[in-house]
Order: C-alpha cells, then sequence, then structure tokens
C-alpha cells in the first residue's frame, strides 16, 4: 500500500454495540427466566454424563465380579495368593457395596441432578476407601483386571467432575442474577420512595396554597371588622388607655422627681423620731418612697405629717436642715396631695378603660381573627418546613436511583452480553 493509499483509505465502519431497553418489570422477568433456564438447561445438558457414570459403573461392576469369581489354578502358590484371598472379600463387599449406590437420576430437572451428583459423591468416598485399604494388594495378582477398572472408575470421575463444575457455575450465575434481583429490588424501592417525597411535596405546596387563600380571607375580614363603627369606637378607648398610661407615668415621675431629694431629710427625722411606730414606718417609707406615695391610700398624708413634723423638729433646732432644703419640703408639701390626687383620678380613669375595654366583645371578636391568621401562619410555616424537607430528600433519593440504576445497567450488562439501559 502506499502513502497516498494510507491516507486517502476509507475509515472501516464499526458495527453499532448492541444495546437494549429494559423496564424493571421486563428485568425481574429475565431474572426468573434465566435462573430456571439455567438450572434446567444444565439438568438436561448433563444427562449424558450422568448415563457416562452409569454406562461406567456397569463395566466397573462386571470387571469387580470378575475378580470375585476369579478361581485361583493349584499351581499357584498359596503364600503368593493368600494376601489377596484375605482381601479380597472385603474389597469386593466395599466395591459392590459403592457401585451399586450409583441410581439413575430420579427425573431431568436440577434438583434431581443435585441429588445423583451428591449420592454419586458418596458413593465414590466408598470406593476411594476401598481402593487405597485393599485395592494395592489386589493390583498385585489382578494385573489385566485393576487397570481396566481404574479406566471405568475415572470414567465416573472426569462425568462427575463436568457435573460438580456445572452445578458450581449454575450456582454462581444464580448468585450473579440474584444480586441482579436485589439490585432491581434496591432501586425500585428507592425509586418508590422519591415519588413518595415528590408527593409529599407537591401535597404540601397544595396545602401552603389553601393556607394562603384562608389568610387572605381572614385578613379581608379583618380588614372590613376594623372599618366597623364599634372598632372605631375601642380604637378609641385603646387610644384613651394609652394616653391614661402616659399620665399616670408622667405623674409617677413628677412624684420621684419631689420625693428624691427629701430621702435624707426623711433618714434625719428616723433617726430622730422618739415613736418606734413612726420610725418603723419612716424607714419603709425611705426604702421606697413612690409606692408609699402612690400605691398606699394614706401614704400621702403620712408622708407629708412626717415632713411637717420634720420641719417643726429643724425650728426647735432638734434635727439640722438647710434652708434651702426647708424650701424643698415646704413646696414638697403643697405638691404632694396635689399629684396624689392627680394619680387616683388618672388611675381611676384607667382602670375604668381597662375593665370596658376587657368587657368589649368587638376586642374579643378582633382577638379571634388574629388568632385564626397567627394560626394559619403558624401553619404555612410549618408546611413550608415539610416542603423543603421532602425536596431535600427527594433530591438525594434522585441520586441515589441514578447510581442503583447504573449499577444494575453495568450488572446486566455483563450477565446478558449487550448493553442494557434500565428505564424507569
Amino acid at each position: 500500500m502506499g502513502i497516498l493509499d494510507r491516507f486517502f483509505k476509507k475509515p472501516e465502519k464499526k458495527e453499532p454495540k448492541k444495546s437494549t431497553k429494559m423496564s424493571l418489570s421486563k428485568v425481574e422477568k429475565w431474572v426468573g427466566d434465566a435462573s430456571f433456564g439455567i438450572k434446567e438447561d444444565l439438568a438436561r445438558d448433563m444427562r449424558q454424563e450422568a448415563d457416562e457414570i452409569l454406562q461406567a459403573v456397569e463395566e466397573a461392576r462386571e470387571i469387580v465380579c470378575e475378580i470375585r469369581d476369579f478361581k485361583p489354578p493349584p499351581k499357584i502358590k498359596k503364600r503368593m495368593f493368600k494376601p489377596v484371598k484375605t482381601a479380597k472379600p472385603t474389597y469386593i463387599k466395599g466395591m459392590l457395596d459403592g457401585l451399586g449406590s450409583m441410581r439413575p437420576m430420579k427425573g431431568t430437572t436440577y434438583e434431581a441432578l443435585i441429588d445423583f451428583n451428591t449420592s454419586t459423591q458418596k458413593a465414590m468416598k466408598i470406593i476411594h476407601r476401598v481402593q487405597i485399604n485393599q485395592g494395592r494388594i489386589i493390583a498385585t495378582f489382578f494385573q489385566e483386571e485393576m487397570p481396566r477398572l481404574g479406566t471405568e472408575l475415572n470414567r465416573i470421575i472426569d462425568s462427575q467432575k463436568a457435573i460438580e463444575d456445572g452445578i458450581e457455575n449454575a450456582e454462581k450465575k444464580g448468585e450473579r442474577n440474584q444480586n441482579i434481583k436485589e439490585k432491581m429490588a434496591k432501586l425500585q424501592s428507592a425509586k418508590d420512595r422519591e415519588r413518595l417525597l415528590k408527593k409529599e411535596a407537591k401535597e404540601a405546596k397544595e396545602k401552603i396554597d389553601e393556607k394562603k387563600e384562608s389568610h387572605a380571607k381572614y385578613k379581608e375580614e379583618l380588614e372590613k371588622f376594623k372599618q366597623r363603627p364599634d372598632h372605631q369606637k375601642l380604637r378609641e378607648l385603646e387610644k384613651e388607655l394609652a394616653d391614661a398610661r402616659e399620665k399616670l407615668a408622667s405623674t409617677e415621675s413628677k412624684g420621684r422627681n419631689i420625693l428624691g431629694p427629701l430621702i435624707r431629710v426623711l433618714r434625719k427625722y428616723a433617726r430622730e423620731a422618739k415613736d418606734k411606730d413612726t420610725k418603723r414606718i419612716t424607714e419603709s417609707y425611705i426604702k421606697n418612697p413612690q409606692a408609699a406615695l402612690f400605691e398606699s391610700a394614706e401614704g400621702a398624708d403620712v408622708i407629708i405629717k412626717i415632713l411637717n413634723e420634720a420641719l417643726a423638729m429643724a425650728k426647735r433646732g432638734e434635727i439640722a436642715i438647710e434652708e434651702k432644703r426647708r424650701e424643698k419640703v415646704e413646696n414638697a408639701v403643697l405638691s404632694l396631695l396635689g399629684i396624689k390626687g392627680e394619680h387616683n383620678t388618672i388611675k381611676k380613669e384607667t382602670q375604668r378603660l381597662k375593665s370596658e375595654l376587657a368587657s368589649s366583645s368587638v376586642k374579643e371578636e378582633q382577638s379571634v381573627l388574629e388568632d385564626k391568621l397567627r394560626e394559619v401562619d403558624r401553619d404555612i410555616e410549618v408546611l413550608k418546613r415539610e416542603a423543603e424537607s421532602a425536596n431535600t430528600n427527594a433530591k438525594e433519593k434522585r441520586v441515589e436511583t441514578k447510581r442503583l440504576k447504573k449499577e444494575l445497567e453495568e450488572a446486566l450488562t455483563v450477565e446478558m452480553e449487550i448493553d442494557v439501559v434500565i428505564e424507569i
């Protein structure tokens, strides 16, 4: 071939590799048929080997019977034949028992072949033992018969080996088919689980859509509810309550600002007070003057009384209070009762508004709608998590499904000797 021929020669066409597509149900049928066919084909093919064994058994039995029926001529010295004569009965019995235990196959099934092989193995063990124990002695005299017998026994051994090899190959192929079946079951299980997870995710999303519709419905109801006159009245009450609480806080702040600088005066008074009860009350007020002023009914009166007595004691020189601080005390005495009265009035108004709001059916209706909205929101969040979890698990199963599909395709390709593509 010239250089131009090598360059311009048309490339040889490669035969496309054969391939086949199979569903899982088709794979299952193939595995079942293959497993059954392998064993049945083997039983049929090994029938010839079984017949070969039985023919060899008959030939071997005839040779053993020749040895059994042999009568040595008188010219043979007894001392030469005596060991053979002693060993021969045991040998003959053992050989005939071993050969006699071999029976034809009971049928044409794989199980019948297994039974035949098992009985042949047992028989050959008996024969082997007899050959080792007495065969060498018998061979010293029956030098023509024993080689012929050996030939027939070798025929049995060769045929039995063929049967055993066939059984071993069938079992191995059966194991491979079982492995394929297990791979197929795993793939089917993974695919079913993937479908179920996708279904769960889809159902969760559908429920989310339903919940969103409910959410929109309740929200619309709540917006309409808020436009009702009685709800507007409720909002006004809530604003009034908020304003009252703000005023209450402002009043209490005023009280704290007034009482703060007077704590030193109260302490001086407590130290000098003669009456134990007065001293105890004063000390309790020093610890929490705001509570004494606003939470105790008579607190303001008692504090004012204490402050007036402190001023009087200062004038008598019994306690020392600076002039500037005395003015603060005098101003506090004038302001505290007003603050207390203002606080009581606002507090009563606050309690009234709170009671009115608490007994309002409008408030209760609003709470019911708001509770429904919150419940729907919680349900949506739970369903979102369920859908997300199902989707995540479905993706993981999809990866597992692809891996198992590939493993099954590879196993089938090797076994069927053709590229296999699984359709699922």
